[in-house]
């Protein structure tokens, strides 16, 4: 399920399309450390990208979902299962 949001911030076309569950090919960003399938996600520094959450404390209520597939560095496409709660 998804719902596309509208505004002058988002993109060239002013949409972006939001998961809010189910499985969703996501951009990643592994500089901070490898992805691996079973990992826990969360909103990375770069704008507009996931990474790995590395402290479960600190990630608690900011988790987008667990990533289904890799990513050993830089930046691509992780296919995740979002589940927010």
């Amino acid at each position: 399920a998804a719902v596309v949001l509208e505004g002058h911030s988002y993109d060239s076309t002013g949409r972006a399309t939001v998961a809010l569950s189910g499985r969703v090919w996501v951009k990643c960003d592994a500089d901070a450390g490898a992805i691996h399938a079973g990992d826990l996600l969360t909103t990375a520094p770069r704008a507009g990208y996931a990474m790995k959450a590395v402290d479960r404390d600190r990630a608690q209520g900011a988790v987008l979902g667990k990533a289904m597939t890799s990513l050993d560095g830089g930046t691509g496409m992780v296919l995740v299962i979002v589940s927010l709660q």
